[in-house]
């Protein structure tokens, strides 16, 4: 006898960003006909990074935030809770902790009526709002302006063929620390945010320094950093999310920081999906399957670690290869929304039956 498809139904109560990864995976597995995908639009809606769903009415709660803090309430409520930021000691005490795995922003490469509808559930920007958010969405190969697409990632390029100069590659933005858009900001953020904002500004300095030309670094332009760092802003030409996917891909090497609460950012995310080899910050949390040093990366804990790091990427062509090449690994066995959203769903079905 076929098993049954499993069954999904999401309550619309968010359309968050960081999000959007599990949106594509659940869409795109319903297209395909592995899933059921409803969703629930008559609900509160609200922008936080975390959403209950049903899987074969199993309470499932996804919690893509930054903070590694564990919604507690929320916990109490559901019968597994995926995490993006996840520590190890919460995973060993929690027993209903799942790693999420690395975020990004990510889109489907295929015109979605369910995709379009979710977004304009969201839509409070009048018929003229919602006609750009329709062109925008059914845009799918980017004629017209630039979304993200799945398709533009997984797949190994390289960003320099013989004889041609290695670039490394650090964008970055600075965190104000006096004032935020979306809260308030306590003493202890304040002082992580300088912490931050100084590391980085270092960082980029010397990795001017060291390699010249060869160096794609800066801080995205805004009134804090033509405060602090006008010289080291980088023309916005560059930043837009298309061109910096551009740079991305002509980088070899590529470095991260981590996020606000010590998260793994995005920006990390992308390298491996897009196959970079990658100096990073160092981060300490759950991820599913393996993901560590010095395969998949390097670390660094001071701006004068980074530029030796990128050095020794730079001297070992061979290292540098062999890391491009797990990161794509890596990426296209955990990281495709597909994969994703299929691991949630098994991991589901495991807890079930036991």
């Amino acid at each position: 006898m076929k098993d049954k498809k499993p069954s999904v139904v999401v309550p619309l109560k968010t359309n968050a960003r960081h999000l959007q990864q599990l949106f594509t995976g659940l869409e795109s597995l319903a297209r395909k006909g592995f899933i059921s995908l409803m969703y629930e639009r008559n609900v509160e809606q609200h922008h936080k990074a975390s959403v209950f769903i049903k899987v074969d009415n199993a309470q499932i709660y996804i919690d893509c935030s930054d903070s590694p803090d564990i919604h507690k309430e929320e916990y109490q409520h559901c019968e597994l809770y995926f995490k993006r930021t996840l520590r190890k000691e919460d995973r060993q005490t929690l027993s209903k902790l799942r790693p999420f795995g690395l975020y990004f922003e990510v889109y489907p490469s295929f015109r979605s009526l369910m995709t379009l509808r979710r977004f304009l559930s969201f839509s409070n920007d009048g018929m003229k709002g919602k006609g750009k958010t329709v062109v925008k969405l059914l845009d799918s190969d980017n004629k017209l302006g630039f979304m993200p697409r799945e398709s533009a990632f997984y797949s190994s390029k390289k960003a320099t063929g013989k004889g041609q100069a290695l670039k490394v590659l650090f964008y970055v933005r600075l965190w104000d620390p006096e004032s935020d858009k979306e809260f308030e900001i306590s003493d202890i953020e304040r002082t992580d945010r300088e912490k931050i904002n100084t590391s980085r500004i270092k960082t980029i300095r010397l990795l001017k320094q060291k390699f010249k030309e060869n160096a794609l670094v800066g801080v995205m332009d805004d009134n804090y950093s033509r405060k602090v760092a006008p010289d080291l802003i980088v023309d916005k030409s560059k930043t837009s999310k298309k061109q910096y996917l551009s740079q991305v891909n002509s980088a070899s090497v590529c470095i991260a920081t981590t996020g606000l609460h010590g998260s793994i950012g995005a920006k990390f995310a992308e390298y491996v999906a897009l196959g970079k080899a990658i100096v990073t910050e160092s981060f300490d949390y759950v991820l599913p399957g393996t993901l560590d040093e010095p395969g998949h990366y390097l670390e660094f804990n001071s701006p004068e670690q980074c530029v030796e790091k990128v050095s020794q990427l730079f001297d070992t062509p061979n290292m540098l290869e062999q890391m491009e090449s797990m990161n794509i690994r890596y990426a296209q066995q955990y990281m495709t929304s597909e994969k994703m959203v299929s691991r949630i769903v098994e991991e589901v079905k495991l807890d079930t039956l036991l």
